[in-house]
């Protein structure tokens, strides 16, 4: 209609046309880059040692993810524990192990300090509370352990019941991310 007038488009509405016919053609392109620079950086973060446990304490501290977090690094803590009471390794050593056991820097820092509040004298069960390594349910177990001289045990039985808490709550967020999904699918359209 414009063009028929004599008249140009102004520049803005120029400007505009060429952004929206690059971004149709190279839409892909303008995704795959910056998540993939994204990856990147975040990988290259996260070989960092003190940024992984700063990450590692920040998703502890997430009112979703930091429950679930926990209970599965104490299922792998307290079943490495077991075993490895069961044969006779010493507590300080155990923790040590248990601590890489745990798959997370954050408890595995966590469970270090109450090694060391345990090889000063004090109940694991004490230590572990103290540094906030274990949910509660599993500090009780670990009371109970330690008042019957059943510890290895207590700590197996700990182990499986964090590891089912954990998959019932993997399993109730998968089921809540469907219906998350339409209604923000829907709000945008």
């Amino acid at each position: 209609l414009l063009s028929d007038v004599g008249q140009q488009l102004p520049p803005s509405a120029r400007l505009l046309m060429l952004i929206s016919g690059l971004v149709a053609r190279w839409w892909p392109l303008l995704i795959a880059i910056p998540a993939a620079l994204t990856a990147w950086g975040m990988h290259a973060l996260a070989r960092d040692a003190a940024v992984r446990l700063r990450m590692h304490e920040l998703l502890l501290a997430s009112p979703l993810i930091g429950p679930l977090r926990q209970a599965a690094a104490g299922s792998r803590l307290a079943s490495a524990l077991a075993s490895m009471l069961g044969t006779g390794v010493p507590i300080a050593s155990a923790l040590a192990h248990g601590a890489l056991a745990a798959g997370d820097d954050a408890i595995a820092a966590r469970v270090l300090a109450a090694r060391e509040a345990v090889i000063r004298g004090e109940r694991l069960s004490h230590a572990f509370a103290a540094e906030a390594v274990v949910r509660p349910g599993v500090l009780q177990l670990i009371r109970a352990g330690e008042a019957t001289g059943e510890l290895g045990e207590m700590l197996r039985t700990s182990a499986r019941i964090e590891a089912e808490w954990s998959m019932a709550r993997i399993r109730m967020l998968t089921r809540l991310i469907e219906p998350s999904l339409i209604l923000g699918f829907g709000g945008v359209i």
